[in-house]
């Protein structure tokens, strides 16, 4: 059942990283052409460009904690031996874990302020929660990948960072 929730979740990342940096780099493009060729623009694309890139990008760092391949510093800890070393990168995915978690109340907390101000994007003319949620969601996910990740290195399913084992 798990393996068929990480399944599904794992293809939702991948087409939405996908969608999301391609229509940035359309948009973004199209942009570019109407700006330096026609010398006009349309307002509301470099916003929605902004946060299909952030979208994209928070998507592949939630990947990238599945794969146990996300930004650390740990030169020091790679010089101890390994089962301390498994320690060291237990508290690491814990307190990321608690973190992401604080971050991912205090998005809520101000999307659900946005949603009672009723706030709108002066260039896109959207509520601006809409542009906010990407916060939250991309928390969420990287709650989601730190509660599978920390049971794996527990059981010393993973040897290094990056290097998965099946």
């Amino acid at each position: 059942m798990l393996q068929a929730i990480d399944r599904l979740l794992t293809r939702f990342e991948n087409i939405i990283m996908v969608v999301t940096i391609l229509l940035a780099l359309v948009m973004a493009a199209t942009q570019v052409t109407l700006r330096y060729v026609f010398n006009t623009g349309i307002i509301w694309i470099e916003p929605i460009v902004v946060n299909l890139t952030l979208l994209g990008a928070m998507i592949g760092g939630a990947r990238a904690v599945t794969l146990h391949a996300h930004v650390r510093v740990g030169f020091l800890v790679d010089w101890l031996p390994h089962n301390i070393r498994r320690w060291f990168h237990l508290l690491a995915a814990s307190l990321s874990m608690i973190y992401c978690g604080f971050i991912f109340y205090i998005g809520c907390l101000f999307l659900q302020f946005l949603v009672d101000a009723d706030v709108m994007a002066l260039q896109t003319g959207l509520p601006l929660w809409i542009q906010f949620s990407t916060t939250p969601l991309a928390m969420g996910l990287f709650i989601f990948r730190y509660i599978q990740l920390v049971p794996r290195i527990w059981r010393g399913e993973l040897h290094e960072p990056g290097m998965a084992v099946e």
